[in-house]
């Protein structure tokens, strides 16, 4: 997917915050927020920078649930629209709030100790994951789209520009899919998903 990267830094963030913030810090409930906060975040971002998703939406969580299920999580949602009910949910709860952990671990994501070479696009991606994210979970989080003066900085189209090359430097347009994804549907099809057809 596109919006891999940015997405994996997105749902990193939301997931450190939840770990830190549960009420009831059990195993089956930290799974279940992992999966959805991952879920959530990897569609977000496709939604964004992706293309298409076969089947929309519903399917792309439906895919994921299947994944979940392999990490004990007994009945993920199938649909978006539960899977933002149950994120609905948490926030109005107060489950998740951001204490001096979750400050300390979005800082160490924020500047993470990367080749000074990687550095400058890893930047890029950090801030498309802060805009991916609703405003809320920025203000939680302490975060917000970077700015010059009053104007927003053209965070979207500088993501375009570096998942393009990240693209490019994994086989480029000639390439339909990476060797990764293709094994990942393959496993899919053989767990019965209907949308994970290999190209």
């Amino acid at each position: 997917m596109s919006g891999a990267s940015t997405s994996l830094s997105r749902a990193a963030t939301r997931t450190t915050a939840a770990e830190c913030a549960a009420t009831a810090p059990t195993i089956r409930s930290l799974a279940n927020w992992i999966h959805i906060a991952f879920t959530d975040g990897f569609l977000a971002a496709h939604k964004i920078w992706g293309g298409p998703i076969p089947g929309g939406a519903d399917a792309y969580v439906r895919e994921w649930a299947q994944a979940g299920r392999m990490m004990g999580v007994e009945e993920p949602p199938l649909t978006e629209k539960q899977m933002r009910s149950q994120l609905d949910q948490w926030y109005a709860q107060g489950d998740l709030r951001a204490d001096g952990r979750v400050k300390e671990t979005v800082e160490f994501i924020r500047n993470a100790p990367l080749h000074p070479l990687l550095k400058p696009g890893y930047r890029v991606l950090f801030a498309a994951a802060v805009y991916s994210l609703e405003p809320k979970y920025r203000q939680m989080l302490g975060l917000s789209v970077p700015r010059l003066g009053p104007f927003p900085l053209p965070v979207g189209l500088a993501t375009k520009a570096v998942l393009g090359v990240v693209h490019l430097a994994l086989g480029g347009p000639r390439r339909r899919m990476g060797p990764s994804e293709t094994a990942a549907r393959q496993r899919l099809r053989r767990l019965g998903e209907p949308f994970a057809e290999v190209a």
